[in-house]
This record gives C-alpha cells, structure tokens and sequence, in this order.
C-alpha cells in the first residue's frame, strides 16, 4: 500500500539585511537632455550615498532605459508625443540597522530631485537554512504516514519517492516621496525609525512523500 502525503518546514526568522530599491526618473523634451539630466540625478545620488558610508560598488543597477513620453489628448482622444524619460533602477543592501536607514529616508526625502524607493526587509542567510528546512519538512511528512499507517494497522515501510519546492516570503513596504516628505517635516530620522516595525521573515519547504506501508 502506499500513502501520499505532505510534510511542511517552516522557521520564522528575524530580519537581518535591508534593501532600498530605487527608481529614478527624468523626464526632459530631447533624448540627449533626457539622459543627460536622468544620469546626472544617479550620480548625484550616489554621491551622497558615498558620503553615508557605502562604496560606490554596492549601487547596483538593475536597469536603465529612455523612451518617448506621451500624454493623452482628451480632445483628440489620441496619445500625443511628449519629449523623452529616462529611467534607472538601483538598489543597495547593508545590514540590518533601523537608525541607519531611518537617517538614509529622512535626507533622501530633503534631496532636491530624490527618487522613490522600495523598502524591503529580508533575512540574507536563507539558503544556509534551507537543508534544516527540509529536514524538518521531511519528518513532518513521516510523522503523517506513521499516523496514516498506525490508524489502518499498518507500518511504514520507505519512502518511495520525494518532491519539494521552496516558498520564502518576506516583509516589504513601499513608500512614495510624498509620504516620505510629509514624514520629514513633521518628525526626526528617530521617529522615522519607530514607524517601521517588521514583521518576521517565514521561510517554509513543502515536501511530497510517498510511502510504502
């Protein structure tokens, strides 16, 4: 006889690793002036995140790209041709500290053309606990079968085949520059930091046994 069942692994993590990810926007009537002024306001951002104490190397750049804007006409009921945007998508990751990040939010916000940006809370260890994951999966799939089993009269024997896939979820926020604005004027990076509680990153392996009994 054989028994089918699932077995789950679940650990609840707290985070240790921030990540901001960031989009920048310019939008001009040229081509050449779109990416002109769009990779000034990159650079310009990276410049400060040097003088917060990150290496230029760990902007990562994820994407950049220019093309034409348009703008619908309600009269005409057509999109009209609207100049040129340029868009560049960064991030940067450093470990988990709130107060670091809270004074990051506040100055970015008082930046005269800041971006708007991702906040993702994320645990950086996560493939070093998957084999205890799937462990804990794998009993609590023979755990189930023993039960299964006892309850026929029966005993597991082996298991004669397994599947598993991964399932990782963690906290992330987004907010936009006005909030962000808003935030900074009314409060200190101290109470900005006080507003981002994040919940424990989950991170659980289902697994598909079969045995035989």
């Amino acid at each position: 006889m054989e028994i089918f069942v699932s077995g789950e692994g679940r650990k609840e993590l707290a985070p240790n690793l921030i990540g901001l990810d960031y989009t920048f926007k310019a939008k001009e009537k040229t081509y050449e002036k779109a990416v002109e002024i769009g990779t000034k306001i990159v650079a310009d951002y990276l410049q400060f995140l040097i003088g917060e104490g990150f290496d230029k190397r760990e902007f990562k750049t994820s994407s950049m790209r220019v093309s034409e804007a348009s703008t619908y006409d309600g009269k005409t009921k057509k999109y009209i041709k609207d100049g040129y945007l340029f868009v560049q998508e960064a991030s940067i990751e450093f470990d988990y500290d709130l107060k670091r990040m809270a004074k990051i939010i506040e100055a970015t916000s008082k930046l005269k053309i800041p971006p708007t940006y991702e906040i993702v809370f994320d645990f950086k260890d996560k493939v070093q606990m998957e084999d205890e994951i799937v462990t804990l999966a794998v009993l609590d799939a023979k755990h189930k079968a023993e039960n299964i089993a006892k309850a026929m009269g029966k005993r597991i024997k082996e298991c004669k085949r397994v599947e598993y896939s991964t399932n990782a979820r963690g906290f992330s926020g987004h907010y936009d520059m006005m909030e962000c604005r808003m935030m900074s004027k009314e409060s200190s990076a101290q109470n900005i930091e006080q507003v981002f509680v994040p919940e424990d990153i989950v991170l659980t392996k289902s697994v598909n046994c079969v045995f035989e009994a």
